[in-house]
């Protein structure tokens, strides 16, 4: 992700809560690349949590 970062570019990141990735453990990593992230159940249902 790091030459799109770098490039300027929007990065989005996708996780699924079943892998026991949480927003609280993935935002300062989120927060240091500059990049957006969200956290979805693996059905795609509507729930989703999102950083920033």
């Amino acid at each position: 992700m790091l030459p799109f970062i770098d490039g300027g570019k929007a990065v989005f990141a996708a996780e699924y809560r079943d892998t026991g990735v949480s927003l609280n453990k993935i935002c300062p990593d989120a927060d240091r690349l500059g990049f957006s992230v969200i956290l979805k159940n693996r059905d795609l249902d509507a729930e989703r949590g999102a950083y920033p």
